[in-house]
């Protein structure tokens, strides 16, 4: 299975290079993306690799979000909000 549309480049990598964690990883930056993606109220689409998750703070339409994660063990907990 292709990551690609899923993932920017930079999360691809960041995922690959993570070993022995990329399955932490792969999961922290996919539950960031599912929050910002509710936040924006769209839902995950075709377009989800071009959402770039790897900063705490993004920017979309003049409104600026932030995103907290929360990694315990196995579990990964991401909040996404407007400011």
């Amino acid at each position: 299975m292709s990551l690609s549309p899923i993932f920017s480049r930079k999360e691809l990598t960041q995922i690959r290079f993570s070993v022995p964690y990329e399955q932490v990883d792969f999961w922290t930056l996919w539950i960031r993306k599912e929050a910002y993606l509710k936040c924006l109220g769209t839902g995950i689409d075709s377009n989800c690799s071009q959402v770039k998750v790897v900063d705490d703070t993004l920017v979309a339409d003049s409104v600026n979000y932030k995103l907290a994660t929360e990694v315990f063990d196995e579990f990964v907990i991401s909040v996404c909000t407007s400011e």
